[in-house]
């Protein structure tokens, strides 16, 4: 035996062996967040007192929705994660309305965001610092496939729970989502499909109490971030903008 597994076996020992779960989770990723780090890095005390004060407002809204579902959230530079092992459309219910106040604050204060919702069986632990399982490759992947700010349902959540609960969901939408034109997603969803299921981000703005509206986004704050960003960014601004105003004025 050698050296190495000699090491490996004598650590192994002392391990409990770890409870592999099915969760619900969504992955989001900051965009620029390094060119925001690198021209803005004498703020970075009021960037984390910023993620400080959403993580408390989501506290806040979690004791007013009082469901009674445990949600867990981890950030690590530019990757925000939120879970639920309430595996169940009411977890998936849950994840949405949280994950849609996530975006919406976080377009509010300059910070546009994409990813992904996916659900299988996954470790995570936030004592041990461990994240592992196939659904947080599927949302990483399939979060980069898009051409725009928003969320894509991935075919595991989309299985998992069926077309006829999605359909039902206060958060999720079918849409025309744009995908880059050689993303691993548009390549097995085929030309023929033209609409995924979504996070109803929008809608978000008719879900929470009143004093939540000022930190929510709203259409001049997606215009000021397309202003302000790189030209070929830009084009990714006006798909979330024609997006925003179609689900505002829905319903």
């Amino acid at each position: 035996m050698s050296s190495k597994n000699k090491c490996i076996n004598a650590y192994s020992d002392n391990v409990t062996l770890p409870v592999i779960g099915k969760s619900h989770l969504l992955l989001l990723d900051i965009l620029g967040y390094s060119r925001w780090m690198k021209n803005e890095k004498d703020l970075l005390v009021d960037k984390v007192i910023l993620l400080k004060k959403l993580m408390a407002t989501l506290n806040v809204l979690e004791k007013e929705r009082s469901k009674n579902i445990p949600l867990y959230s981890h950030f690590y530079a530019d990757n925000i994660l939120l879970w639920t092992e309430d595996y169940s459309f009411q977890g998936v219910e849950y994840i949405s309305f949280y994950g849609s106040f996530l975006i919406s604050f976080l377009l509010h204060v300059g910070l546009p965001v994409r990813g992904a919702i996916a659900s299988g069986d996954i470790y995570l632990s936030k004592e041990e610092m461990i994240f592992q399982g196939p659904p947080i490759i599927e949302a990483h992947e399939e979060g980069e496939s898009q051409a725009w700010m928003g969320v894509v349902i991935t075919k595991s959540t989309e299985s998992e729970l069926g077309a006829n609960c999605l359909d039902s969901s206060e958060y999720i939408v079918k849409y025309d989502i744009p995908f880059k034109r050689n993303s691993v997603l548009r390549r097995c969803l085929g030309p023929e499909i033209k609409c995924c299921y979504t996070l109803d981000w929008p809608q978000i703005n008719k879900k929470v109490p009143k004093w939540c509206i000022k930190h929510l986004c709203a259409l001049e704050d997606i215009n000021y971030l397309k202003n302000n960003a790189p030209r070929n960014a830009k084009k990714y601004y006006d798909r979330m903008c024609k997006f925003y105003n179609c689900r505002i004025m829905a319903n």
